[in-house]
């Protein structure tokens, strides 16, 4: 588990078993392989003050897909994809299930439900949860089932976590989404239950056994060309010293035209003990160049405070980039 950020951002479509628009590397007797890629990169400075701006190698993906029918019905299906942001190449998927009228139930590495989560139309600037360096909706032993018919949807994931040693403690978690779409209205509500042992962060800070739970409400409205958004998200963390509470508000919007979209928003998280508090806003501009490439600038700004309620000091941050993509 290598993610840390509960980040509430555009959804990353990582639905296992559909394959991102590619190229067909094979199509015959049944058997279907497909390759995608992305390569992005960024002129990006944050919003903290000490920061300098740098060229950013924000993604460099590439991923191969496949299905193979096995009845009229029924489908195998799996993806292999490798992130070449670092200097180390990483396979961040691998997994296979199967496929039919029933959904689509995967097993392997790769995302839980939840990191779909979110509403934010950010690209850079946006806020989030922070829920620890063991909760970050991704594993290498991610058992999953989605199901989508167009106007109802739902999922449900678990990272088994486990080490094949009998007696010992191992992290338990799952989470799992509903949803329904009616006109122009997306709506659905997120869950998610953990129990994370206690263990040593990066930093060497002794974290204690935590139980993690989540919801997370998100409504989503598009009207010809203009989409509104909001989103509430509440998360508790507990452990032997008490527990603390967070909740994030999203609100965003967007105008396309043409080839031209426009969108701003708003992130805001606060806590039930202290006077941490975070407020995020942004504004940027995407151009699609085609449909397979686009370049976007963003700008934002924070406000923040430490738990002491002192003011955290920011600045404006802001982002320009190019996806090119297949």
């Amino acid at each position: 588990m290598k993610k840390t950020i509960l980040a509430m951002a555009v959804p990353a479509l990582m639905v296992a078993g559909a394959a991102n628009a590619g190229v067909d590397l094979y199509d015959a007797d049944g058997v279907n392989v497909s390759a995608s890629g992305a390569m992005e990169v960024q002129y990006n400075k944050s919003t903290n003050d000490k920061s300098k701006a740098q060229v950013r190698l924000d993604d460099g993906d590439l991923a191969l897909n496949t299905s193979v029918e096995i009845s009229d019905s029924l489908k195998a299906v799996g993806e292999m994809a490798f992130k070449f942001e670092k200097e180390d190449v990483q396979n961040d998927r691998l997994y296979v299930g199967l496929s039919g009228d029933f959904g689509t139930f995967t097993v392997g590495r790769q995302a839980t439900i939840l990191d779909d989560a979110g509403v934010g139309k950010d690209i850079e600037a946006g806020g989030g949860l922070d829920l620890g360096e063991r909760t970050d909706l991704y594993g290498d032993q991610v058992v999953k089932y989605t199901f989508d018919n167009d106007m109802f949807y739902a999922g449900i994931a678990a990272d088994l976590v486990e080490d094949g040693k009998d007696g010992a403690d191992e992290d338990k978690y799952m989470d799992g989404r509903i949803g329904a779409r009616f006109e122009g209205l997306d709506a659905r509500v997120y869950f998610a239950d953990g129990e994370i042992q206690k263990y040593t962060d990066k930093d060497g800070v002794e974290v204690p056994k935590t139980d993690v739970r989540v919801i997370v409400l998100e409504a989503e409205y598009a009207l010809d060309d203009i989409g509104i958004a909001a989103g509430y998200g509440q998360a508790e963390l507990k452990t032997s010293g008490g527990k603390v509470k967070a909740k994030l508000l999203q609100l965003a919007a967007d105008y396309s035209m043409n080839d031209t979209t426009f969108a701003v928003g708003v992130d805001r998280v606060d806590f039930d003990k202290g006077d941490a508090e975070q407020t995020s806003i942004y504004a940027n501009v995407t151009q699609q160049l085609h449909s397979n490439v686009k370049v976007y600038a963003e700008v934002g700004n924070a406000d923040e405070k430490d738990k002491d309620g002192k003011d955290v000091d920011t600045e404006l941050g802001y982002t320009v980039g190019m996806e090119v993509k297949f």
